[in-house]
């Protein structure tokens, strides 16, 4: 029971905090073959189960909540970036402007700087879901889904800048730039040409 109160409180770090602390920093628990897993929701780190399933809030799939490796030594340090929206279409118009600096660092050879923008980006992505309560059930599933994706694409796009590969890194940007497009097409304060009503 220890040892899954442990991994829950672990993965519930890394799923709010991204990738600001360092390997080094988790002293205290042991990683190895054997261990047991614990599944929680990308999207909602409270629900936490002892076997694979559906989210009870969001439907979707339960992933394992495991310390996430592979960045020992590439130097992001520091405290977990704090993000603050003031709502759905802020967090939006945020993720569109980190995008346009990403595009602007991967231009100019500056891979390093990337992954800020890139955790702010997925730190706004997994704030979507409250920020759509009152929505009709069907625009904030949707919503929850795309946000979940986009939070999920840190990995890739650390993965890519971290290894210095400047195509790969586009190619994860274009997939969040995606997903951006998608959560703003959802958005109330988007007008489609259907709803309008009038055309003048």
């Amino acid at each position: 029971m220890k040892t899954l109160l442990t991994a829950s409180l672990v993965a519930a770090g890394l799923l709010l905090g991204g990738c600001g602390k360092s390997e080094d920093d988790h002293s205290g628990h042991k990683h190895g073959p054997g261990e047991e897993h614990s599944w929680t929701c990308p999207m909602h780190p409270e629900v936490k189960s002892d076997k694979p399933g559906k989210c009870p809030k969001c439907g979707m799939d339960l992933t394992v909540a495991k310390e996430e490796k592979g960045h020992e030594g590439h130097g992001h340090g520091g405290e977990p970036v704090k993000v603050s929206s003031k709502g759905f279409d802020d967090s939006v118009a945020q993720m569109e402007t980190r995008l346009k600096t990403i595009d602007a660092l991967i231009a100019s050879g500056k891979l390093d700087e990337v992954h800020k923008e890139a955790e702010v980006i997925c730190n706004l992505a997994k704030g979507m879901p409250e920020q759509t309560k009152g929505w009709p059930a069907d625009k904030a599933a949707s919503a929850a889904e795309n946000a979940a994706k986009l939070a999920g694409m840190f990995r890739e796009i650390d993965s890519a800048s971290d290894g210095g590969k400047p195509d790969e890194t586009r190619t994860a940007t274009a997939k969040m730039r995606e997903l951006v497009g998608k959560l703003k097409t959802l958005s109330p304060g988007t007008k489609h040409d259907h709803e309008e009503g009038s055309h003048k």
